[in-house]
């Protein structure tokens, strides 16, 4: 019984632990999608636990905004079929996004479509 009890206790720390990680349904306005087009990738960076994407996009008043992006890690991404070197400083792309819920111009990347009509998941 105590053994059992300690193995309960042990996934619930662990769960909510990963939960407190993978915010994305608190940060990210998963109900809410934004589109912008002729958005312009300013970086990328691969890295682990996530891939961040920077781009330079036309917002709806009108004015250039600067955003950032969060990806899945490399290894999802890879099985998705991306690499490193799918995205580059100067690629013009459709890019589409959950917007952050409280802080401006971040985002979780939910498709990207480049120039040539090729789409990245």
């Amino acid at each position: 019984m105590k053994g059992a009890l300690l193995g309960l206790a042990a996934a619930i720390f662990t769960s909510v632990s990963v939960l407190a990680h993978h915010g994305g349904t608190t940060l990210y306005d998963l109900q809410k999608e934004i589109t912008l087009k002729n958005a312009t990738i300013t970086g990328l960076l691969w890295a682990n636990p996530h891939v961040e994407i920077e781009f330079d996009a036309v917002d709806d008043k009108g004015e250039k905004a600067h955003w950032v992006l969060e990806n899945n890690s490399p290894p999802v991404l890879v099985t998705r079929g991306w690499t490193k070197t799918s995205l580059k400083a100067g690629d013009l792309v459709t890019i589409s996004f959950n917007p952050g819920r409280e802080l401006p111009r971040i985002g979780r990347v939910t498709k990207i479509v480049m120039a040539d009509g090729r789409e990245l998941r």
